[in-house]
């Protein structure tokens, strides 16, 4: 059985003040690149091997965040094909004593690699619970991603 990956958090981190852009809130392309990475390692894991970022399909800024400010990425694979899997990140900002707090979300694909750059083999996308699977299915509809092959395992 492949690991789920359904909700998964990860990239806990602090915006520090080399994040910011001008107007001295959390810079959009830094906010990109934490979540790439980590997303990134996340594919690995899943591939057992190296990966590659294809595409961001989307990507929403909901509110500004600033220096200081916890930030962590939950995770749901939304899909995978032969050689590439397709993540959902809900961006949330964490505080002490608080609910979390949505400040952004995307799309994000990645193309599982050998050592030479060639395409290589992605376990298929198991769902776990009918929660899990109502839950994909309403972000590939929001995102106009297809219905199809969700059904769980």
């Amino acid at each position: 059985m492949t690991e789920s990956i359904y909700k998964v958090h990860i990239g806990d981190f602090f915006v520090e003040p080399r994040m910011l852009n001008h107007l001295r809130i959390t810079h959009g392309g830094a906010m990109i690149r934490e979540c790439d990475s980590a997303l990134g390692l996340l594919a690995e894991k899943y591939v057992n091997g190296r990966v590659l970022t294809v595409s961001i399909r989307d990507f929403s800024f909901k509110q500004r965040t600033h220096v200081g400010d916890r930030i962590d990425f939950e995770v749901t694979m939304i899909a995978t094909s032969t050689h590439t899997m397709t993540f959902y990140v809900n961006v949330l900002m964490l505080g002490f004593g608080r609910q979390p707090v949505s400040v952004g979300e995307g799309v994000f694909v990645f193309i599982a690699v050998d050592e030479n750059f060639n395409p290589s083999p992605v376990p298929a996308l198991e769902v776990h619970s009918s929660d899990q699977e109502k839950f994909i299915r309403a972000v590939r509809k929001r995102y106009g991603l297809s219905l199809d092959d969700v059904a769980v395992a």
